[in-house]
């Protein structure tokens, strides 16, 4: 590999960083913003006018200057040395970092702020690494020789010269930083240097391994929880000598809600929101739910009677093959599906399936309404994710809003009539 293709990839590196730079700084102009009231700004008037009344804009502005460019053309080094104005726009690698973590969701918030450190932490490495390049090129040869412990530091050709001294310098001051390398400083500079490393690599390392250490502790101790709460139920289990088959299906509802919901309760989550926000947050959720079911349809079913309905709703886990709903038994709820699909069936020795409900349908609302006895038995084929509506619950917006429930009764009983034929 030879010095000028090295060049190229180099000048193919920095025009495309320019262009990144270039693009961020006019998207500024148009990405939206949080305004004092909490609600984000979309007007790209309002959101420009802001943005050059910002600290950033200044620090953006002045990192896109092509002052480089036009020196790069008259002196080679000094248009490297003004190249270092980029650097200004570090000041907002930890905004960036923030919007990644608040708008990227693919990615566990965890493994962002860990990211987050060792970004840091390899910035500061380049930043030290570009010093020791410094020092390299401009102290005396014998006194660096004696310094880097590298006799052929300089004269080494695997690799052309800038790279070569460049990947030297990472090493050396990566071994310095975190203790495994030695040096013996000749000039002030040296010296100066050398401490400086040290006093960085100690912090950054104090820094990061703390840090890190919070992050995977803060997590451990969700799985703890739950494996304490999880033991606490086993222990629970054998004292009251609870059958094998019921514990099985306790372990794997615990394990699936860890792994569905990572152990949240949806309404202990959302408690401490005030009620509006709580309903705009029902409403959306269950935006698919309220237009499939046919329920949050009828004559009178308003906005403000839809949003009574999803925010009396309960959620429940079922697990595979678990009756829901038994023949004969008093109904107390009625169910709406939200994933997976259950299944109507027989109370034979060898149940058969009578039907079969998807997500989007519901059931039980006629034991509900018409005060009678559950008519079918209905069992879940796999894991569901069910929304419950309980009696009480419906008697209570029944006196909010009469006429709706009185629709969802008489399709109660249309659907009653039709089961009988």
């Amino acid at each position: 590999m030879n010095q000028p293709l090295w060049s190229g990839i180099w000048v193919i590196f920095d025009v495309t960083a320019d262009l990144i730079l270039l693009f961020d700084f006019i998207l500024c102009f148009f990405k939206r913003i949080s305004g004092t009231d909490g609600i984000y700004i979309y007007d790209y008037k309002m959101i420009s006018k802001k943005y050059v009344k910002t600290f950033f804009f200044y620090t953006d502005l002045i990192s896109m200057i092509p002052l480089d460019y036009v020196l790069l053309i008259i002196d080679l080094k000094l248009g490297m040395w003004i190249r270092m104005i980029r650097c200004v726009r570090a000041v907002r690698i930890n905004q960036y970092f923030s919007q990644f973590e608040s708008e990227v969701e693919i990615i566990p918030i965890t493994a962002i702020q860990i990211l987050r450190y060792v970004f840091y932490f390899f910035i500061a490495t380049h930043c030290l690494a570009c010093g020791w390049y410094i020092i390299v090129m401009t102290d005396p040869v014998q006194t660096v020789q004696v310094w880097t412990q590298k006799s052929t530091i300089i004269q080494d050709k695997s690799i052309p010269g800038a790279m070569s001294r460049y990947i030297r310098g990472f090493m050396w001051v990566l071994t310095s930083m975190t203790g495994y390398g030695g040096s013996s400083p000749v000039t002030i500079s040296q010296c100066v240097f050398s401490q400086a490393c040290n006093i960085v690599g100690v912090a950054l390392v104090i820094l990061v391994v703390g840090a890190v250490g919070n992050i995977l502790e803060s997590s451990n101790q969700e799985k703890s929880k739950r494996k304490q709460k999880l033991d606490s139920l086993k222990q629970y289990m054998t004292y009251r000598k609870i059958p094998e088959t019921i514990r099985g299906k306790i372990e794997r509802y615990y394990h699936f809600v860890w792994k569905a919901r990572s152990g949240w309760d949806e309404t202990l989550v959302l408690e401490d929101l005030p009620w509006y926000l709580q309903s705009e947050i029902y409403l959306s959720m269950n935006a698919e739910l309220i237009e499939k079911v046919d329920l949050f349809k009828v004559e009178g079913a308003n906005k403000t009677f839809i949003t009574s309905m999803v925010m009396a709703l309960r959620p429940q886990v079922v697990l595979p093959g678990t009756k829901i709903v038994k023949k004969g038994e008093i109904g107390r709820e009625m169910y709406f599906i939200l994933k997976g699909y259950v299944q109507v069936v027989t109370e034979d020795p060898e149940p058969k399936v009578l039907a079969t409900l998807d997500a989007g349908k519901f059931f039980g609302e006629i034991s509900v309404i018409m005060d009678q006895t559950r008519m079918a038995s209905v069992r879940a084929g796999t894991y569901c994710d069910l929304y419950v509506l309980t009696k009480e619950s419906l008697k209570q917006i029944e006196e909010d809003f009469p006429l709706p429930v009185q629709k969802i009764r008489e399709k109660a009983i249309e659907r009653l009539n039709a089961n009988k034929k």
